[in-house]
């Protein structure tokens, strides 16, 4: 997929679009760039629809502007791309943080989403249950080399039996980005989760088909996270996959993109 480059407000906002279809846009989480979205997912996602992935402000190729983020900014730039492309609505799949982003969006503008696709995410606030300090330190430990600090997301990503044997196709795909993220940046999409006041209270009025998608290895936002979002939610969808961490899409591509097919597919 060729980078490409469009504006969005005082944004030069890159993305990428692969496959034919419906449209179905990606909003990826904290400190990510879409670079690190699993090939096989993005090419399964592909065989059916129009996958749009593309970098938050401040990450990758998206430029940044001297101001603090918010959720609801981030929510602004993601439908602000959907219009600078000419789509008047789109599928969105919103993971980890991106799923904060996407549940803002779908609040916020309902009329700008088909389906919603929840992965990896919670409602958080004050009633999201986050994750506990030992993980917090490894995400946010940004000291020592290369190797160090992707041993460390790498044991909170993944389960580490599944790590050990993956460990090489891991570190492959999150050293990817070929120009890692400020740490400035990341640190303002942290106070940016820090004070969304969340989306619990306002579940209630997702409008559109959703489907939640949890590991039940999953220690960044752990499974109960999911169960309070389905639970919310009018008529959501919850698939669970056993084993799966926070990264499982490195541990399931292919079942994920089939279980987002036949979501946006049903009746």
């Amino acid at each position: 997929m060729d980078t490409q480059h469009v504006s969005v407000g005082a944004l030069d906002v890159a993305y990428r679009l692969c496959g034919q279809g419906e449209p179905l846009l990606l909003i990826t989480g904290l400190g990510a760039t879409m670079d690190v979205w699993d090939p096989t997912f993005l090419d399964a996602l592909a065989a059916h629809y129009t996958v749009i992935v593309f970098d938050n402000r401040g990450m990758g190729g998206t430029t940044a502007v001297p101001e603090e983020y918010s959720i609801e900014q981030l929510a602004d730039d993601t439908e602000g791309l959907l219009r600078a492309l000419g789509l008047e609505r789109a599928h969105l799949m919103g993971y980890s943080m991106g799923g904060f982003v996407a549940q803002e969006l779908t609040l916020r503008r309902p009329e700008r989403v088909d389906r919603l696709v929840l992965m990896g995410s919670g409602c958080g606030g004050a009633e999201g249950i986050p994750p506990g300090p030992e993980v917090v330190r490894a995400l946010s430990d940004l000291s020592g080399s290369l190797a160090e600090v992707l041993g460390r997301v790498i044991s909170v990503l993944v389960p580490e039996e599944w790590s050990r044997d993956h460990r090489a196709y891991l570190e492959g795909i999150l050293t990817r980005p070929p120009a890692p993220p400020s740490p400035e940046s990341i640190l303002r999409q942290v106070r940016a989760l820090r004070s969304w006041p969340g989306s619990y209270e306002r579940l209630p009025q997702v409008s559109r088909p959703t489907l939640v998608l949890s590991g039940t290895a999953d220690q960044v936002l752990v499974p109960a996270n999911a169960l309070l979002l389905v639970n919310r939610i009018p008529g959501a969808w919850l698939a669970q996959f056993a084993g799966g961490g926070h990264g499982m899409q490195y541990q399931y591509p292919r079942q994920l993109a089939a279980t987002i097919h036949a979501f946006l597919e049903a009746p």
